[in-house]
């Protein structure tokens, strides 16, 4: 099969992640496997696996609207469909899914079977209620389009459901899926961020953006002074973060996962919008539990009272957590069940086996069971 995968910004992040492991994957099978993307925003970086994946720079297609550029991008992504003649055409997020659906219909008769995958919405915590009303009216259009529409987590769909985006006969729910991560030795990257054994650590991997909310680590720091916080990640919040933060919090900007993690006793998650973040799936890999918001399906990552906690997002259920768990006494068998329950869940090869099934159904050749 020749799958097209079309996404806006291939930045660092677990949008990213997903379509590179999903994709070596794919490819493993004896699939063959194309990437569309643009540019990201200058206060992003850009996942270095792009370039490993043979993608293809679509010129003028990026986060941002605008007119001019999105109807070029549209052409040229038109040009490469016809060049590459794929069996299906996968999307990846709001504005990918958008242009990329228009120009697989400009086709008209050879246009592809497609697939848009919703990794996360922007129902919550991005857009004033008159943008979402906007974005709720063109996912409904342009959902008449799509063949099939893969939601990464129950949460995320029901959301998307209940406000008429997604027809519950032509949907289907898929997770991410890891390959197997070698953690680094805990005492080494200890000794390398100057942090003591006996330091209680809580571990916070995103980017610097309102909708992850690091502001809500930034107070948590300050309520709890005896506890060290590393925050990994960039964005455009990074600057103001970094002067607010108290004197236990330490800032590493960009890492790997397998060089975070392992010096972390905690995984915290602040956002107040989420998917199924990947970033807590890394960390009970490497077997730690989570303190995490109820944002989409984190939940479905973080199972309360076996892998972790999950607060509201404020500053007051995150402190009263963050409490229960240092007076907890199971962090060892929470981290136990996290790195099991992770490491089942969200295998590649089920990753990799739901989308192909998923594909068959759009071109039509099965059926939803």
């Amino acid at each position: 099969m020749r799958v097209l995968h079309i996404i806006a910004r291939f930045n660092v992040g677990g949008t990213a992640t997903w379509i590179t492991n999903l994709s070596e994957e794919l490819v493993r099978m004896g699939h063959e496997v194309h990437l569309l993307a643009g540019e990201v925003e200058s206060n992003e970086k850009e996942d270095e696996r792009f370039s490993v994946l043979g993608g293809i720079r679509i010129k003028g297609l990026s986060r941002r609207v605008s007119m001019f550029s999105d109807l070029n991008s549209i052409f040229e992504i038109r040009k490469q469909i016809r060049a590459i003649k794929p069996d299906v055409i996968n999307t990846h997020t709001a504005k990918a899914g958008v242009v990329g659906r228009i120009a697989n219909l400009l086709l008209f008769s050879r246009k592809a079977p497609i697939v848009h995958t919703v990794h996360g919405h922007l129902l919550t915590g991005y857009f004033s209620k008159r943008k979402v009303k906007v974005i709720i009216i063109i996912e409904r259009v342009m959902a008449k389009f799509t063949d099939l529409i893969l939601f990464a987590g129950l949460k995320v769909a029901e959301d998307c459901l209940a406000v008429g985006i997604g027809d519950p006969n032509h949907m289907g729910i898929v997770r991410p899926g890891l390959k197997p991560i070698s953690f680094a030795p805990r005492s080494s990257l200890r000794f390398t961020y100057a942090i003591k054994e006996d330091e209680m650590v809580v571990g916070w991997l995103a980017r610097f953006t309102q909708v992850k909310r690091p502001d809500l680590v930034i107070a948590l720091a300050e309520r709890f002074p005896n506890v060290s916080f590393l925050l990994g990640g960039d964005g455009e919040l990074l600057g103001e973060m970094t002067l607010r933060a108290p004197r236990n919090c330490k800032f590493l900007g960009w890492v790997e996962p397998q060089s975070f993690w392992s010096a972390c006793d905690l995984a915290l998650l602040t956002s107040e919008n989420e998917a199924v973040p990947i970033s807590l799936i890394e960390a009970q890999m490497s077997g730690l539990p989570a303190l995490a918001t109820n944002a989409g399906s984190t939940s479905e990552v973080v199972i309360p009272s076996f892998t972790g906690w999950i607060v509201d997002v404020s500053i007051e259920s995150l402190s009263k957590g963050l409490s229960l768990v240092i007076e907890s006494k199971d962090l060892n068998t929470f981290g136990q069940n996290a790195k099991s329950y992770s490491s089942e869940m969200f295998s590649i090869e089920k990753h990799a086996s739901d989308h192909l099934r998923y594909y068959e159904i759009a071109k039509g050749e099965t059926r939803i069971s």
